[in-house]
């Protein structure tokens, strides 16, 4: 017997930047020295997308 999970989506909210934060962060280092992963200035330009709704929308995909 296999089982299917449900997938559900919403908008990210200032509630997210920490989680989102961390995947950011965590798929900077999958490729060291790929790219210089700035955090204050990530963590102040998300901040600022979530805050600013002409900017349009982050997904959440949450599996269920």
């Amino acid at each position: 017997m296999s089982s299917v999970s449900q997938v559900t989506f919403r908008p990210a909210t200032k509630n997210d930047e920490a989680g989102l934060l961390c995947m950011m962060r965590k798929l900077a280092e999958q490729e060291p020295g790929a790219y210089y992963f700035d955090e204050p200035v990530v963590r102040k330009a998300l901040h600022d997308f979530l805050a600013n709704p002409e900017f349009d929308k982050a997904w959440i995909f949450l599996r269920e």
